[in-house]
């Protein structure tokens, strides 16, 4: 249930908040912060203690900022597709 709301803020924050001129930054961060949180989620999970809540919280931005950035990459393709 949670993954499935936070997939569907990311396409709701894909679709209506970002444009314009913030695309490109918007792009350029999403895409730094996906491939941080893949590569270092796994490695977290071993800090002991905290180790696996640091993991789920990456887990959770990851799924909340894949679906807003192929969104925004999506309507980025098309505008310039469009000129």
């Amino acid at each position: 249930m949670t993954i499935g709301i936070l997939a569907l803020l990311g396409l709701i924050v894909g679709l209506l908040n970002v444009g314009g001129a913030e695309t490109t930054s918007f792009l350029m961060a999403g895409t730094v912060l996906v491939i941080v949180t893949g590569l270092g989620g796994d490695s977290i999970r071993d800090v002991p203690g905290i180790g696996s809540m640091l993991s789920g919280i990456l887990n959770a931005i990851m799924i909340l900022f894949v679906p807003a950035t192929v969104v925004v990459a999506l309507k980025s393709v098309f505008e310039i597709a469009k000129d």
